[in-house]
């Protein structure tokens, strides 16, 4: 009762499809009333993008798909991500090049850091996404996680593929998860 008049406020962040096809989202946010603020984010313009992409390479030599791909700022982090590690511009031509470049350098990564296999890194990886998929989540709990993982998901943790909050476990950008969901159907 004392917070009924707490001056409460939540920030969410939703793609348009969400907000547009996920019918209880949608019945929640309705039913807020005006209670409701909505911000649409724009795609960055080609002026904020240059100065970052031009430590990597020439800018103007992208092809319009690039540009646009840059445009959206999840890829836009994963190419500046990759573009410090390499210490030069990743090569992509699209989204989907981009994420498997991310994950193949990720597991690059636990190798050469933290001395994983890439064996290792792909099996708990493929535990990871298919407790997910079981479960029709977005996260695990990490106690569904099969024994002496912890290792395994910690270096995850600290190479950018993973997240862990409230002992949730949860791919770093849901792009991850939707690579790894199209691979194995792929290969089906």
């Amino acid at each position: 009762r004392q917070h009924a008049s707490a001056n409460i406020k939540i920030i969410m962040a939703t793609r348009n499809f969400e907000l547009e096809d996920d019918v209880r989202l949608k019945n929640w946010i309705s039913g807020l009333n005006n209670d409701v603020k909505q911000i649409e984010l724009k795609l960055f313009e080609s002026d904020q993008i240059k100065p970052y992409v031009s430590q990597f390479e020439d800018y103007d030599q992208l092809s319009n798909e690039q540009k646009n791909i840059l445009k959206i700022p999840l890829w836009l982090s994963i190419y500046i991500n990759l573009a410090n590690d390499l210490g030069c511009a990743p090569k992509f031509t699209t989204k989907l090049d981009l994420i498997k470049f991310f994950i193949d350098d990720r597991f690059k990564q636990l190798t050469d850091s933290h001395g994983i296999s890439t064996a290792d890194s792909e099996n708990f990886f493929n535990e990871i996404v298919n407790l997910m998929n079981q479960a029709n989540k977005l996260s695990v709990l990490s106690t569904q996680l099969s024994n002496g993982s912890s290792e395994i998901k910690n270096a995850m943790i600290s190479v950018g593929l993973l997240t862990e909050q409230n002992r949730e476990i949860s791919f770093r950008h849901q792009a991850i998860y939707d690579y790894a969901i199209g691979k194995k159907l792929y290969w089906l």
